[in-house]
């Protein structure tokens, strides 16, 4: 490649990647220091515009707002739509469930990219208790189904 010469990947596809390596819905704060850490040098992404031009692409995978158990977005955190939807809820019990698995994700990731060692360091918490992971998953799934009935 010439010098100087950059391939610029599109915002959409680094936030889906990095929505990816997180493996559940994360605050803009995550994706963006994931991206910095996958994708060196990437233009910071304006996520409103992304979500808005998001909404009217006919892509199979969209990056969405996480939504609430009432179906409500959760402002500054992104799913992906390709995600079941109990995957796309974000519960009162979830948050310490998903700081454990995107630490286990990242930490995992990090044998490709070993910058994400530190951002799951940053995230490390206490793994959740097994009835506290089937509790939130019960949450998640019953506002799933409430939200699809609507």
């Amino acid at each position: 490649m010439p010098r100087g010469l950059t391939i610029r990947i599109p915002h959409r596809d680094v936030v889906i990647h990095a929505l990816t390596l997180i493996g559940v819905p994360a605050s803009t704060a995550l994706v963006s220091a994931v991206i910095e850490a996958t994708h060196p040098g990437h233009p910071p992404v304006q996520y409103a515009g992304l979500r808005r031009d998001e909404a009217r692409a006919g892509k199979p995978i969209r990056v969405v707002a996480a939504i609430d158990t009432s179906g409500e977005p959760v402002r500054a955190t992104l799913a992906l739509s390709s995600w079941p939807l109990a995957d796309q809820i974000i519960a009162h019990t979830s948050p310490p469930i998903y700081a454990a698995i995107s630490t286990a994700n990242l930490t995992a990731a990090a044998a490709g990219y070993p910058e994400l060692s530190d951002i799951a360091a940053r995230l490390s918490v206490q793994p959740p208790s097994r009835r506290m992971v089937d509790v939130d998953r019960h949450v998640r799934e019953q506002a799933a189904q409430q939200i699809a009935g609507k």
